[in-house]
């Protein structure tokens, strides 16, 4: 074996960068960003229409909605202040089997959405607040979509109804819930201590890594508006799109859902609702900005997320 693969074999290994993923992952990847290349001679004229509307989406909902709370995940973290909560903080860490600290990286990724919870996660683990077991069950489950996004934006804005919304927001909370209890049996939580990166609050730094990571999720969405956008070109099959859309990008499978697919309304809340709690590559592409060069891997994450969009999309389709 070379240096270079034994490199590479460490690193899959050690969930430090984008080929953790595994080979199918980085062949699938790559087989997109060659599609997209050999389109930009043929089809330039749609593929700019793709960006234009990945921009808009993200200076409309994703900058207004992601930026202030990165900094609030920052703040959030720095101060532990919900440590505090023992109400609540004490019997989080009975349950999910996560020492208390942790409730803060759930807290806001149900709140505040994705990629929060994921930062929040590696924040307190580079920190030293959470072993590294706790870190890679905690991201499983604590990386989820925004109520308002979740409620406004698809419930009311693209379906018509707050009621539906509602739902798949409580069924996204309680998949979460579930899944991070299956996956904690067997598990104990730790002691919170070993701090290894003691800094003092530096709040020009927290509002500069927010600028750039901010930056980060947009770039991954347009890409996947892009995406989305060839295979819409070249698969008019809308069944198929229906059911392919949700394993790529959440603000677009939820719209073509919503406005295009020509399955039954039952079904395609159904499958938003996978959309939403699984939350699509896009989302996980971002989760790997986050965990690159932490040391954590992602062997656990990706099997939670998706027992989470299929129970999520079971609890929608049987409450619908």
């Amino acid at each position: 074996m070379t240096v270079g693969e034994e490199k590479r074999q460490r690193a899959i290994r050690n969930g430090e960068n984008l080929p953790a993923l595994g080979a199918v992952w980085e062949k699938i990847l790559t087989l997109l960003l060659l599609s997209v290349l050999l389109s930009t001679v043929f089809l330039s004229e749609e593929i700019a229409a793709a960006v234009r509307l990945g921009l808009t989406l993200c200076a409309r909902t994703v900058i207004p909605a992601v930026f202030p709370f990165m900094i609030l995940s920052g703040i959030v973290t720095a101060f532990s202040s919900f440590d505090s909560l023992s109400l609540v903080a004490r019997p989080f860490e009975r349950i999910f089997h996560i020492h208390r600290c942790g409730i803060g990286a759930f807290f806001t990724g149900i709140f505040c959405g994705f990629p929060l919870g994921v930062k929040c996660t590696v924040d307190l683990y580079r920190a030293g607040r959470l072993e590294k077991d706790e870190a890679e069950r905690l991201i499983g489950f604590s990386n989820n979509t925004g109520p308002a996004f979740l409620v406004s934006a698809i419930g009311i804005g693209m379906r018509g109804s707050m009621r539906e919304g509602v739902l798949l927001y409580l069924a996204m909370v309680l998949s979460a819930i579930i899944v991070g209890i299956l996956f904690g049996i067997g598990h104990r939580a730790g002691n919170g201590g070993g701090v290894r990166e003691q800094k003092e609050f530096d709040l020009v730094t927290c509002i500069r890594d927010a600028g750039v990571n901010t930056l980060a999720v947009a770039s991954f969405l347009t890409f996947f508006s892009v995406v989305t956008g060839l295979l819409s070109h070249f698969l008019p099959n809308g069944a198929v799109l229906s059911f392919l859309f949700p394993f790529l990008e959440v603000g677009n499978a939820a719209y073509y859902l919503a406005a295009l697919s020509p399955l039954p309304a039952r079904l395609t809340l159904a499958l938003t609702a996978f959309a939403t709690s699984f939350s699509g590559l896009s989302v996980h592409l971002q989760a790997g900005h986050f965990l690159s060069g932490s040391g954590l891997s992602v062997r656990r994450y990706y099997p939670m997320k998706l027992f989470q969009g299929l129970l999520a999309a079971g609890i929608v389709f049987l409450l619908a």
